[in-house]
């Protein structure tokens, strides 16, 4: 089976791990605890195409983004069955104020988290190291993704980031992620790519600067979170979303966490309970058909997956599009 390196790092919405790598300790009242190096048998090595390197410090980083985020996940799920996280840091002003803070908190923490990465890709592709390119870009797309919903509103970053081949308009010049992609999956020449490397690290550290002004209300924040979901209907299952790589599944991933993000951000403003409790279990289910795919170098590459498994996967985030699409109205009402 091909396989290809993910990286699922999500925003912060899992209980912590304790210092010995188990869950954080309110959660061992429940019997539920589970231990990180246990979770992590289970789930894919993000740096497997550069295994033994432990000298690289921006690898470094992707190995314990990964790990915090296998905790999260796990921890999410605990939730879920009963466990109680832990409490989040106090915000000042009305819910809606705390729901709007604690979402930018999170979008800024990924596009800081983004920058170096970014950076760290500019100078793989200088080198010529089209392995250590490919890791960094799949580590790159799970941030980027989780940020897009801030960086739509900036239609002149966006339009050269996350320009696909199919939309070019004639003559246009192609730059961002899938310029990148196309060169390091289809035939690994970096010659003349630098320029555009150098262009895309830019933006991205520019959308950093740009998060603490972005529009934000709880609104937008819903509604974002939906359109990350409809994303992964209308591209990342089809196929569309990284037609090079083949990465569709880390796109998956990284939206479903964004999205998860968002949700949780709003939680505490939606009094249904029934559509939280809806909520809570479409987006557990949602990531264990997703863990499915994993193996134990990364998620399969998505040629691999065959139609039966992709209509499968259809069908249960269609489950959580459903109750997602009443979030915003059900999170507007309290404010």
């Amino acid at each position: 089976m091909a396989l290809v390196v993910i990286v699922a790092i999500g925003l912060s919405v899992g209980p912590a791990a304790a210092a010995d790598g188990s869950v954080a300790d309110d959660c061992q009242a429940t019997g539920a605890a589970v231990s990180y190096q246990a979770y992590a048998r289970d789930v894919a090595n993000p740096v497997a195409a550069v295994r033994g390197n432990r000298s690289d410090p921006v690898l470094n980083k992707v190995r314990a983004y990964y790990r915090g985020i296998a905790v999260q996940d796990r921890g999410w799920e605990l939730k879920t069955l009963g466990c109680a996280a832990p409490a989040a840091a106090a915000q000042p002003g009305s819910d809606a104020v705390k729901a709007i803070a604690t979402y930018r908190a999170g979008v800024q923490e990924q596009a800081d988290a983004l920058v170096p990465i970014a950076d760290a890709l500019v100078a793989a592709v200088e080198r010529g190291e089209v392995a250590r390119a490919k890791v960094l870009y799949a580590a790159a797309r799970a941030r980027w993704d989780q940020v897009s919903p801030v960086a739509a509103q900036f239609a002149d970053l966006e339009s050269r980031v996350d320009l696909r081949e199919v939309d070019l308009a004639a003559g246009q010049d192609w730059t961002g992620w899938h310029r990148v992609e196309k060169a390091l999956w289809t035939d690994g020449d970096l010659a003349g790519l630098v320029p555009v490397a150098d262009q895309l690290a830019a933006d991205v550290r520019t959308l950093a600067g740009r998060v603490p002004t972005s529009r934000l209300s709880v609104s937008s924040i819903g509604t974002g979170a939906k359109e990350l979901l409809d994303g992964v209907v209308t591209e990342q299952i089809t196929g569309a979303a990284e037609v090079f790589s083949h990465l569709d599944l880390v796109d998956t991933q990284a939206s479903l966490d964004g999205a998860r993000a968002a949700y949780m951000a709003l939680r505490p403003l939606v009094s249904d309970r029934d559509l939280r409790s809806r909520l809570d279990a479409a987006f557990v289910a949602a990531s264990r058909e997703l863990a499915a795919h994993r193996a134990r170098d990364g998620f399969a590459s998505y040629e691999t997956v065959g139609l039966a498994k992709r209509r499968e996967l259809a069908r249960v985030v269609d489950g959580l599009g459903e109750p997602l699409s009443q979030l915003t109205a059900a999170a507007v009402g309290r404010t």
